[in-house]
C-alpha cells in the first residue's frame, strides 16, 4: 500500500476511534492493528495521543497471565 494511502486510512480510523469512543475500546482496537502490522498500530496510537509502549506492555502482561 503506498504511504500517502496508509497515512489516509489511519486518519479515518483515528477519526472514527477518536469519536467519543471509550480508552479503553481504543487500545482494544490498536492491540489488534499493532499485532496485524506494527506499524500500523503505532499511527493509530500516535493520531489518539495513547502511548503504544504501555499498550504493548498491558498486551504481554495479558498474555503471561494466561
Amino acid at each position: 500500500m503506498p504511504a500517502d494511502a496508509k497515512q489516509r486510512l489511519i486518519d479515518n480510523i483515528v477519526s472514527s476511534l477518536g469519536n467519543g469512543v471509550p480508552q479503553s475500546i481504543q487500545e482494544l482496537q490498536i492491540q489488534h492493528f499493532y499485532k496485524a502490522d506494527p506499524a500500523y498500530g503505532t499511527g493509530v496510537a500516535k493520531g489518539l495521543g495513547l502511548n503504544i509502549d504501555s499498550i504493548v506492555a498491558k498486551t504481554k502482561q495479558a498474555n503471561a497471565a494466561d
